[in-house]
């Protein structure tokens, strides 16, 4: 996707849309927090630590994120 972005900068945007299930009980609060980390500046390394292990999406681990990336 990169080289996309890097072949075409003013004529190609990637929009990143959050659409939690509403089955999964953690998937709102992490699409939150991955906004949160977006405003300073660290959605895509956010989002890459969210999808690591999709089962580590409580809380404590959403947290433990951002302190890792010095939200």
């Amino acid at each position: 996707m990169k080289e996309i972005l890097d072949t075409w900068p003013n004529d190609v945007q990637i929009v990143f849309k959050h659409l939690p299930l509403p089955f999964h009980k953690d998937a709102r609060l992490a699409a939150i927090a991955a906004m949160s980390a977006h405003k300073q500046g660290k959605f895509w390394e956010y989002h890459d630590l969210l999808f690591q292990d999709t089962k580590k999406l409580k809380k404590p681990n959403l947290v433990q994120y951002a302190k890792e990336l010095g939200l």
